[in-house]
């Protein structure tokens, strides 16, 4: 397969193929994603509250404890899956809110 090209200057676009999505409610306690779909390299994510996440086969995000890293709210954020990891564990930071992922291959 290969990736889009910007008809202008030849750079590969900044784009993904979208997969499954899921939208996670974030409180006071940790949450898991569902298992990643077979093959998902990447995740799209944007959270409208800040939260604390950690990727693993059963991960489970601790807020600010050195384990899981930061999201602020109201950004969207990509990051790689690594190859171990089945699925996302969320936490708050300090108020109640929603992550929304997507899955994608590349």
């Amino acid at each position: 397969m290969r990736l889009p090209k910007d008809l202008n200057s030849e750079q590969v676009a900044q784009a993904i193929i979208p997969g499954a999505s899921q939208r996670i409610a974030v409180t006071n306690s940790n949450a898991q994603s569902n298992g990643f779909t077979a093959g998902t390299k990447l995740v799209k994510l944007f959270a409208t509250v800040d939260v604390w996440i950690v990727f693993g086969t059963d991960p489970v995000a601790v807020a600010n404890d050195g384990s899981s890293f930061f999201l602020p709210g109201g950004i969207c954020a990509h990051f790689g899956v690594p190859s171990t990891a089945t699925k996302l564990g969320v936490i708050r930071d300090s108020s109640n809110g929603t992550l929304h992922l997507l899955e994608a291959k590349q």
